[in-house]
């Protein structure tokens, strides 16, 4: 069965988004980009997408603007911070290093999932 919702993921560090997708994608469509300026280009865009998972910082990008975008874009579209150092005020923040359980978990709580979806055989 093909995965149904999408996911976005923005994050400059290449280690940390492939890490993400190889996390993701098996049950979700994923897309990845590397600075802000490509991630504005993909929201301003009309491309549709049931989660954001964004690094707050991040060429062409900052959390100040990643509130910004998050509010004036993705509409009820939740948003995932993920961060190694930056403080951003009024957000949740998973921070670096997490654990795998950790992301799918904040994953499944942000598209309104199971917490521990049945494993299909």
């Amino acid at each position: 069965m093909t995965p149904s919702k999408k996911i976005l993921i923005a994050d400059d560090d290449d280690t940390v988004r492939r890490l993400l997708h190889e996390m993701l994608w098996r049950d979700y469509r994923v897309c990845c980009v590397s600075n802000g300026r490509e991630l504005y280009q993909l929201l301003s865009t009309g491309h549709e997408f049931d989660l954001v998972i964004t690094d707050v910082s991040m060429p062409h990008w900052d959390g100040d603007e990643s509130i910004e975008m998050a509010k004036c874009f993705s509409g009820d579209v939740p948003v995932i911070f993920i961060s190694g150092y930056a403080e951003v005020s009024g957000m949740a923040v998973l921070r670096k290093p997490f654990q795998r359980d950790q992301l799918l978990e904040a994953v499944h709580r942000s598209l309104g999932e199971p917490a521990f979806p049945v494993q299909k055989a």
